[in-house]
């Protein structure tokens, strides 16, 4: 838990810092983040994008197997190696 609200405090300091005066953006990426402030989001190209929906699909099954793992390694613990959670100690 505290190493994710330290990397949300860096990220903060960092995202709300001004652009002017560093060094990784150039003049031309601060001029054109300045002068865009009314952007609109293309939604119909976002839901015809083939690459979005492939992206949601892999974060998906990545997801499912990942969740899928940990609720069923406690069970292959004990089912298949015949050894307790409880018992396991590091």
């Amino acid at each position: 838990m505290d190493c994710e609200f330290s990397c949300c405090k860096i990220l903060l300091i960092f995202a709300l810092a001004s652009c002017f005066g560093r060094t990784w953006l150039t003049y031309q990426t601060t001029f054109f983040l300045f002068q865009r402030k009314n952007l609109r989001v293309p939604w119909l190209s976002l839901a015809k994008s083939l690459p979005l929906y492939a992206a949601v699909v892999a974060n998906v099954t990545h997801d499912w197997g990942f969740v899928l793992m940990q609720i069923c390694l406690p069970q292959y613990f004990r089912d298949v190696l015949h050894v307790e959670i409880q018992d396991v100690r590091c």
